[in-house]
């Protein structure tokens, strides 16, 4: 039990510092803390113990709604109300990608505009 705590102690304090030096260096915050996470992972220096890797699932479901939390109050709702006929625009008409038309549903995005 005190390696999980260790560890969960060792993430959420290494990602927080790892999220203020990506954004030192002018990069958003959610990217310094992906590339701490990879680099403690499985995939990097397997500085993490076997009973808290166990727990990932659950903690990837957490860290994608803090990511996804965190990146909506990101968003900066002057450039989008400059831009909103352009995002209706891709809406209303869809968008290619790769040769193929892909539906871009933005209704969310215009909501309380």
């Amino acid at each position: 039990m005190l390696t999980i705590l260790f560890n969960a102690a060792l993430v959420l304090i290494g990602g927080y510092i790892a999220g203020e030096l990506a954004a030192k260096i002018r990069m958003p915050k959610q990217l310094g803390m992906l590339v701490f996470g990879i680099l403690m992972g499985r995939f990097g220096l397997g500085l993490l113990s076997d009973q808290f890797l166990e727990l990932t699932p659950l903690m990837s479901t957490f860290a994608l709604i803090v990511v996804i939390i965190s990146s909506f109050f990101a968003i900066d709702i002057d450039i989008l109300r400059k831009n909103i006929s352009t995002v209706g625009l891709i809406d209303r008409h869809g968008a290619r990608a790769n040769g193929r038309l892909c539906h871009i549903d933005c209704g969310c995005l215009a909501v309380g505009l």
